[in-house]
Order: C-alpha cells, then sequence, then structure tokens
C-alpha cells in the first residue's frame, strides 16, 4: 500500500512539472510569429487584420490562460469596416469556475450597409429576440435557466428613426436543477451577461462568462486552445486548414458588408 501511494505521488509529482514546464516554455512571441504568417495570405491594400496574444498558458490539463487582441480593418466599394477586438481573456486556474470576458467594438456605416429600416427593426425587436430564445431555453431546461434582457437606452430622431440603442443580456443555469434527461456535461455556461451599444455608425459589445467545469468540452480528449496552439507551432496540416477556413469566413463576411448598400442609391 505504501508502495502504491508513493508511485501516485511521483507520477503527480511528474505531471505537475510537466505542466508547469510546458506553461514556462512556451514563447509568446513564436506563437504570435506563426500566427501572422498564418493571416499573411489575407493581407491586401483593401485587408489589414493583426491577432497578437499578451498572456498564453497551457498545462498537461489544458488551457490555464490566454489573452488575445485583434484588429481588422476592410475597404469596399459603399463601406469601411473596422473591427477592434482589445481583449479576448480565459482563466482557469483549477479552483472555482472557468472565467471568459470580452470586448469587441465594430465601426461600420449601419445605414449605408443595412438601410436605416433594418436598424430600426433590429432595434425594436431585440428584447423580443432574446425574450424568444429564453423561451426555448427554459422549455429545454426548465427552472435550471433564467434569461433576462433588458433595453436600457433607445434615442430616436424627430422622425421615429433609431439613433442609438443600449441592452443587457444576463442568463443564469443552475445545474443543480437541471431536468432529468440533461446532464451537466452538456452544459458549457453557468452564468453570462453581455452588454451592447449600436449606434448608426459604430457597435460595441461585451461579455463576460463562467463557464461550467464540467462541461464535456473541458475533457482532456477534447480539441482546445492547447491543441490549436501546439498544432499551429508544429505546423499541423489539419490545424492550419481549420484556422484558415475559420480566418476566411470572417474576411468573407467582412468582405460582404463593406460591399452592402442598403439604400439603393
Amino acid at each position: 500500500m505504501q508502495k502504491f501511494f508513493k508511485k501516485r505521488a511521483v507520477l503527480a509529482t511528474i505531471a505537475l512539472i510537466t505542466g508547469v514546464a510546458t506553461a514556462a516554455t512556451l514563447s509568446v512571441s513564436e506563437v504570435n510569429t506563426k500566427v501572422k504568417e498564418l493571416l499573411a495570405p489575407f493581407q491586401s491594400e483593401s485587408t489589414q487584420v493583426q491577432v497578437e496574444f499578451g498572456d498564453l498558458r497551457l498545462a498537461t490539463f489544458g488551457t490555464r490562460a490566454f489573452q488575445v487582441s485583434g484588429q481588422l480593418k476592410k475597404l469596399g466599394k459603399w463601406n469601411t469596416l473596422e473591427l477592434s477586438v482589445p481583449e479576448v481573456r480565459y482563466r482557469n486556474t483549477g479552483r472555482g469556475s472557468p472565467r471568459g470576458a470580452a470586448k469587441f467594438n465594430l465601426k461600420l456605416d449601419l445605414v449605408r450597409a443595412l438601410g436605416q429600416p433594418a436598424l430600426d427593426s433590429l432595434a425594436n425587436e431585440a428584447e423580443d429576440i432574446v425574450v424568444s430564445f429564453a423561451k426555448d431555453m427554459s422549455a429545454e431546461l426548465g427552472d435550471a435557466v433564467s434569461i433576462s434582457a433588458k433595453v436600457d437606452e433607445l434615442l430616436r430622431d424627430e422622425s421615429g428613426h433609431v439613433i442609438s440603442l443600449r441592452m443587457h443580456v444576463e442568463a443564469d443555469i443552475d445545474v443543480k436543477k437541471l431536468p432529468e434527461g440533461v446532464s451537466s456535461r452538456d452544459i458549457p455556461l453557468l452564468w453570462g451577461r453581455i452588454d451592447a451599444k449600436i449606434t448608426r455608425t459604430e457597435a460595441e459589445l461585451t461579455a463576460m462568462l463562467d463557464l461550467n467545469r464540467e462541461y464535456r468540452g473541458f475533457d482532456s480528449d477534447e480539441t482546445g486552445i492547447r491543441e490549436w496552439i501546439e498544432g499551429l507551432l508544429g505546423q499541423n496540416p489539419t490545424v492550419y486548414e481549420d484556422l484558415t477556413r475559420f480566418v476566411a469566413i470572417v474576411d468573407s463576411l467582412a468582405e460582404t458588408l463593406v460591399n452592402l448598400n442598403g439604400q439603393n442609391d
């Protein structure tokens, strides 16, 4: 029995040292260099994109923490898009719930791209959309979920057209109250809040999340940030293909937005 516990202690010590070594030897600058290489094919006179890690700590059990920021600027026929992501961060200390947060800022002439009627419709229906989503979630999770939405400010001009909208959405899930047949391992979120502001030329969004440690997505055999980073550094073809495809989707969406003319003039 004593040998058994000694063996376990040695294995645990090795795992701890390996985890610390992984976090200590990882070069953030090397990761950023690989990211820059990945983004190089998307750079042009009309497109500038940048993604940079400021903090990245990996361990044997997964990702301890990361902080990443990014920018995308796209010039089109009718519009200019500037997407700024000052910060996306994640922290998992091994105690309590893993936490995440993000900030986004989008500068785009929304009236030019979508038209004023579309912006008015979005503002008028925003709260109802969230309420409808909350009903669908309640039907699935019962009393375990609570979702609230509130329009904090809605400004209109003299003609009744929306100038700006400010609202927030908050969700709370109690996994102890999940209905029979629904596993806590299928629930990624415990609590979250999103604050958003939309004007005719800009959109801002801030999100804060408390994640469910029991969620199956955190299992060691699931693909996460650590696997993406290791694949990027190791020039794994599958990882490169998946990441390139994601960037291409974002680039295509931006391209569509800057070439939309919702005003039809």
